[in-house]
This record gives structure tokens, C-alpha cells and sequence, in this order.
């Protein structure tokens, strides 16, 4: 014999019987069992059974559920019993869920339930289809997770060959605006993603769909959606399938991202890019892009010139090390010493205007740099 005040948690035993709410039974009657079994136990009396299953009282600890049995119950050994201890109707229905990582063209055969009393263990559930004409039909077996009080959860059995949908992510088109004032530039980013759907209902049947989409930070359904449920990790677009037809739908997503720059703290370069594209074009915008992009060019210029002297530099460097190892060899007096010594001196003379050359380029880059952030601050939107 158990305690008079035995416990009954999870991994003991559950058979719970889930009715669908009148609405979803008038569409697809469903009978879903939850069971998992395992007392050892002499098959007892229904009428005991029936009086423990009523009688049992849940509790909600911390990492599980108790119930706790108020009268005690005799079990043989080498017997098994299944004793029931939750019976009562929740809210299901029948619909089909797209899930595109799972398959991309078929959905999930599945039963929405909505747990409005106490928590429900987690078990197997099973499901019936009443047919039109009376039998149950078997439906499938699935695993239900604990569902909390106020929890909603999907149940699915299997891919449904029947229903076709095509999806197509039409990826994300962006729009910024920008606003200047004194140098400082506001940019503003609106994203936008579409997805559409295409789903051909079997010809017998309506189909109910529930598109899967993953949530991301920052992205919210656009109004043009309508009514889009979100939960903390996905987003579901409910579609209703006519039989027999190809029924059309589309999720639009949006976001928008701001951000302030200075920009007489950029590079000329770097001016251009953030200014360059804006939906916002004014006249006086269009004039300070097409200087920027002259500005920009001549540093460009200025910029290789100054890596070819340098390059060049480089090479008289070099060919002065021969030079001088040379020098020492044959001695300064001598015919081939001489005619060193000269192209030295030439090599020295060369240096010197790569020199003038090159602090000459450097100015005119800081000149050209002033100029763009003066265009900077000058700017407004």
C-alpha cells in the first residue's frame, strides 16, 4: 500500500482527455489522449480509479507538478494498472502549421491548444479524427512539453502531403533619409523584408495555415500584415485555404535604425559615402555630393603620386647602398669612382625635389580636406 498522503509526480503516470471547444469540433473533431503509465499495480476497481482521479490534488512545485493521492492504493507484484488522475476538457484546434526549416513545401498536420486551468504534465498525446461518417480515425501520436495555465502550444503529427506552399523571401529593400545641421548628420534607416506565400489547399479540404517566421530584435510585422501573433522567438502568419484553390499572402517585416554622425570628423571619402544615395536629395545636396566627388578624386591623385615617389625613393636608396659599397672598392680617385661620385650627386639632387614634390602634395591634401569639412558644415537637410 501507498501513504495516505503519497505523491504522484510526472514521471509516475498521466491520462488526461482533451476536448476541442464547439467550434473546432463542428471542423474537425478531434479525441486526444495524453498517457504515460507505469504503476506496477493489480488493475483496481474503475469506481477506485474514478474516485482517485477526482480527488487528486495538483500542486505546482518549482521544477515539477505533484499530485497528491488521498487514499491509498494496493498494487501485486509482477502487476501493472494505469491510474488516471487529470480528466478534463481543453481548448484544441485543428489547424496546420508551416514551419519552412522543417519542410519547405508541405505543413505540419497539427492541434493548437490553449491550457485555460492548471498545468498540464508533459506526456504523449494521442489523436483522433471523428469521420463524416462516425468512425475515429487515427491521426498521430507527438510529445507534449509541460504546458503552463494561460500557455498556448502546437501539437503536430506529420508533413501533410495534400497542401502545397510556396514561400519566397524577397530579402531587404532599405530607404535612408538624412538630416544635416551644422556639420552634424542624422541618418534614419527603414528596412523592409516581404515573404509570400502561396498555398494550394487539397481539393476536398480547407486548410487553416499557420506560417512560422523566426523573430528577430528590432524587426515588428508592418501594418499592411495584419494580424500577426508574435511570441518571444517567432512570428505566425495565419492563412485560410479555401479548398481546392491557391490562396496568397505575404509577411512584411520593418525596422528602423537611426544614427548621428559628425561629419567634418570624417574623411572627405568617408563624407561622400554617408551623403551619397539619401532618398531626401535637395538641389544644394546634389551640388555638395558632385564637389565632394571631385575633392575626393584629386586626393585619390594625390595619394598615388605620393606612393610612386615614395616608391622611388626607395629605389635611389637602394642603388645608393650599391653605390657606396662600389666606391669603397674602386676608390674615389679613379675614372669609375668619379663617374660614382656623379651619379651620387645626381641620385642627392633627385631626392631633394622628391622631397619638395611630396610636401607639396601633403599640403595639397590638408588643403582639400578643409575644404570637404567646410562643405560638411555648410551642408543642410
Amino acid at each position: 500500500p501507498l501513504p495516505d498522503d503519497a505523491e504522484a509526480s510526472i514521471a509516475t503516470g498521466v491520462k488526461a482527455k482533451l476536448a476541442a471547444p464547439a467550434q473546432a469540433r463542428a471542423m474537425a473533431p478531434l479525441r486526444l489522449e495524453e498517457t504515460r503509465a507505469d504503476f506496477a499495480a493489480k488493475p483496481a476497481a474503475p469506481a477506485e480509479l474514478g474516485s482517485a482521479a477526482l480527488a487528486a490534488q495538483a500542486e505546482e512545485a518549482s521544477t515539477q507538478l505533484l499530485y497528491r493521492f488521498p487514499a491509498p492504493i494496493s498494487l501485486a507484484t509482477g502487476h501493472t494498472m494505469m491510474v488516471p488522475f487529470v480528466d478534463r476538457e481543453v481548448d484544441a484546434t485543428r489547424t496546420w502549421l508551416y514551419q519552412p526549416a522543417t519542410s519547405a513545401r508541405h505543413p505540419l498536420a497539427a492541434v493548437r491548444l490553449r491550457n485555460q486551468g492548471d498545468s498540464l504534465p508533459a506526456g504523449i498525446v494521442t489523436a483522433y479524427e471523428a469521420a463524416a461518417d462516425g468512425p475515429m480515425n487515427f491521426v498521430g501520436d507527438a510529445q507534449l512539453p509541460l504546458l503552463a495555465k494561460g500557455g498556448t502550444r502546437f501539437v503536430t503529427f506529420a508533413l501533410d502531403p495534400k497542401t502545397d506552399i510556396r514561400r519566397d523571401d524577397k530579402g531587404v529593400t532599405r530607404t535612408t533619409l538624412g538630416k544635416a545641421v551644422n556639420g552634424t548628420l542624422t541618418l534614419t534607416t527603414r528596412s523592409r523584408r516581404t515573404i509570400a506565400y502561396e498555398v494550394t489547399a487539397p481539393p476536398e479540404e480547407d486548410r487553416e495555415i499557420v506560417a512560422e517566421e523566426p523573430r528577430a530584435n528590432g524587426w515588428a510585422p508592418a501594418p499592411e500584415s495584419g494580424k500577426v501573433e508574435e511570441t518571444p522567438t517567432q512570428f505566425r502568419l495565419t492563412i485560410a485555404a479555401a479548398k481546392g484553390q491557391t490562396t496568397g499572402a505575404a509577411l512584411t517585416l520593418e525596422r528602423t535604425d537611426s544614427q548621428t554622425v559628425v561629419l567634418a570628423s570624417l574623411a572627405p571619402e568617408d563624407i561622400l559615402a554617408r551623403i551619397r544615395g539619401l532618398e531626401n536629395q535637395s538641389a544644394a545636396l546634389k551640388e555638395t555630393v558632385a564637389r565632394l566627388g571631385a575633392i575626393v578624386g584629386d586626393i585619390t591623385k594625390a595619394r598615388a603620386e605620393r606612393g610612386r615617389l615614395d616608391a622611388e625613393r626607395k629605389k635611389i636608396s637602394d642603388d645608393q647602398e650599391r653605390i657606396r659599397r662600389n666606391l669603397g672598392s674602386v676608390g674615389s680617385g679613379s675614372d669609375l669612382g668619379r663617374r660614382y661620385l656623379d651619379t651620387l650627386k645626381g641620385q642627392e639632387d633627385r631626392l631633394t625635389e622628391i622631397a619638395r614634390q611630396d610636401r607639396k602634395l601633403e599640403a595639397d591634401q590638408a588643403s582639400l580636406r578643409q575644404t570637404a569639412e567646410e562643405l560638411a558644415r555648410q551642408l543642410t537637410l
